[in-house]
Order: C-alpha cells, then structure tokens, then sequence
C-alpha cells in the first residue's frame, strides 16, 4: 500500500510537540509555529519568493532576485524586546527570526 502525505496525517502515530503562537497583525489571529518563526520582512520575503516561483519557474537566482527586491520595497521597522539572561534588549530591525533548537 502507498502512504500518501495525506494518508499519514490522518492514520499515522501521533506525537506530542511543543507549539507557539507569534502575534499576527491588527485584527489577525496568531500564527502557530513548530520550531521557528520569522516576523517583520522574512514572511514578505518568502511570499514574494512565491510569487516569483509560480511565474518564473524555481531556480536559485529567482530565489535571490526576490529577496533583492523585498529588500528594496521594504520600509518598516520591528521595535522588538528580547531577555537574555534576565537582561532586556530593545532593538528596531527590519526582521525577527525565532528558532526553537534542542
């Protein structure tokens, strides 16, 4: 028998993960994250790199063209606050990118 993506989500061993939510914006619900989270620019970037795959094929230099272009069309800055060690630093940057690693 063939185990389709589908098949193994519905009928394969379940186990338990730890899960986050990241805010979403003015009026949306959060997002679920397994393992990591980017804000700020990195969501743009990868729908852009979307957007120029369905019109241009995959291939690496679409890949760079489109972050090259998230670059230049993106304005706003993330004013973030991350505690390390007990230690609070403020920041504002164009993007966040959140990892969960053990």
């Amino acid at each position: 028998m063939t185990v389709t993506p589908t098949r193994a989500a519905r009928f394969g061993p379940t186990r338990r993960r730890i899960a986050a939510p990241v805010p979403g914006g003015r009026g949306q619900r959060p997002n679920i994250f397994l393992n990591n989270a980017g804000v700020g620019m990195y969501p743009t970037i990868l729908e852009q790199r979307e957007d120029i795959y369905r019109r241009f094929g995959r291939s690496r230099i679409a890949a760079h063209w489109s972050v090259a272009t998230t670059f230049l069309r993106f304005y706003r800055l993330l004013s973030i606050k991350v505690t390390v060690d007990g230690q609070d630093i403020r920041k504002r940057t164009p993007l966040a990118f959140i990892a969960r690693s053990r």
